[in-house]
């Protein structure tokens, strides 16, 4: 669930809300490639 509310959230242009709910995504499920991949692909975004 917080995977897919962050990936929204994210397409609307909120990338910090984005970047709590793919971190709380993956504090609940470690294991996440998705969720972790989407965490390293902000962190070399950019502006971050």
């Amino acid at each position: 669930m917080y995977l897919k509310l962050g990936n929204l959230v994210y397409k609307d242009g909120d990338r910090d809300w984005a970047l709590e709910l793919w971190r709380k995504a993956l504090e609940l499920n470690p294991g996440n490639e998705v969720v972790r991949t989407n965490l390293e692909l902000m962190s070399s975004a950019p502006g971050r």
